[in-house]
């Protein structure tokens, strides 16, 4: 990363806290998907016996520590994952005390925690007159922007705090805002990633009615396998990944670890009128990408959103095949969703944390239970297996609900 002494103002990733349904540590996240182990497990978070779909990729191991008695009851369980995300990541970037008023809060966030509310109200009590205590803790955690402000918080940070909701894009709008200011000058350090905790009875329930979940499976390890001409439906997960983002100069300065700098992206909207299907001719898509890559060399590997959903799937497959062009049978593409499921506003988050490992390790993992390419991507390099890589541009794709896609990209 030598370069980067005349590249003052770049973003570069320094620190990495992952909680992940693999478990709690980027050491955790990182076996799992060298291994391409799924996690997916029944849920455990509430009786889900009586619903077609009674499987997710869960947290199952979440650790507290670290944590105070009170933060402990005021915070949503979104809030402990991503809590539990910082201090890895600060102790990871070897940072004991933030720069205040230079350092930023921009988290992508998503559902809130209704499993207490639907528990109380399943259980018969008056949801409207808990006592004051519970009310003020309730309000903590049905508030979308309280995982940033308890970052900004809990770290001491004083500067722009943020918070960016939109779907499966929300982690890459955040992390692409941080390198942004950064690049601006706005701040020298920036806390960012993405946090969301969908796996309640209402959403599992709001998921089927829609049909996006699968429901008639013998294995439910085996289920979801991006871009293999079996995929079908995608499982519902849920975590958190905190990234530090510095500027290059402020990391050099200081003498940090650095994985790789992160090139603000693009977001731009599908023209579909279907909120849960896309446009299939990827018209917006393509034109995002032409708008990101145009001042960029060539992409050299590509962490894809493949959410194991056929039509998604294929869209950006076909988009990917017209972008790689002749190479579109030698650079490597790998999605981690098959591996740690759909976990909506936190999955881009999981996936970033994930490329920036893959580069510090010059290793591209393997798509979990992919086996065998549609025909009309015969010859593309949909991988099995690791791949060693010698560094260059990750593009690293999302895609949310309603249309809204968002890429960046990850150099080394």
């Amino acid at each position: 990363m030598g370069r980067l002494n005349g590249d003052r103002n770049k973003a570069v990733i320094t620190g990495i806290g992952v909680v992940s349904p693999a478990g709690i540590g980027s050491e955790a996240l990182w076996t799992a998907l060298m291994e391409g182990r799924s996690c997916i497990k029944e849920i455990r978070q509430f009786d889900a016996s009586s619903y077609p779909c009674r499987h997710a990729a869960e947290v199952s191991d979440l650790i507290e520590s670290g944590l105070t008695r009170l933060e402990r009851r005021m915070l949503s369980r979104g809030g402990k994952f991503a809590c539990s995300a910082l201090l890895e990541a600060l102790h990871d970037a070897r940072i004991e005390r933030l720069e205040p008023y230079s350092t930023d809060v921009i988290i992508g966030a998503g559902h809130v925690d209704m499993n207490p509310v639907e528990d109380e109200v399943l259980s018969g009590r008056d949801i409207l007159n808990f006592n004051p205590e519970q009310n003020a803790a309730g309000l903590l955690q049905m508030t979308i922007s309280m995982p940033a402000s308890f970052l900004a918080l809990k770290s001491g940070a004083r500067g722009h705090v943020e918070t960016t909701s939109s779907a499966c894009a929300s982690s890459i709008n955040a992390i692409s805002s941080a390198a942004a200011r950064i690049e601006s000058g706005m701040c020298e350090i920036a806390i960012t990633g993405g946090v969301d905790t969908p796996i309640t009875r209402m959403t599992l329930n709001a998921f089927l009615k829609a049909g996006q979940l699968p429901v008639e499976y013998a294995d439910h390890t085996r289920v979801m396998r991006p871009f293999d001409r079996d995929h079908s439906k995608s499982f519902l997960g849920e975590g958190s990944a905190i990234l530090i983002l510095e500027s290059a100069e402020h990391a050099l300065a200081r003498g940090a670890k650095i994985y790789c700098e992160v090139i603000p992206g693009r977001q731009i909207s599908e023209n579909t009128n279907v909120l849960f299907s896309p446009d299939e001719v990827g018209e917006s898509w393509n034109m995002m990408l032409d708008q990101l890559l145009a001042r960029y060399e060539k992409v050299t590997c590509v962490n894809a959103h493949g959410p194991s959903d056929r039509k998604i799937d294929n869209l950006e497959a076909r988009i990917l095949k017209n972008l790689l062009g002749a190479r579109a049978g030698r650079v490597p593409i790998t999605s981690v969703k098959g591996i740690t499921g759909g976990g909506m506003a936190g999955a881009a988050s999981i996936q970033v944390a994930a490329g920036a490992l893959m580069l510090k390790n010059r290793t591209i993992t393997p798509i979990a239970n992919y086996e065998f390419p549609e025909n009309e991507f015969k010859g593309m390099n949909f991988i099995r297996e690791p791949v060693a890589i010698d560094g260059g541009h990750m593009l690293v794709n999302a895609r949310g609900f309603g249309g809204i896609l968002a890429s960046l990209l990850l150099k080394v």
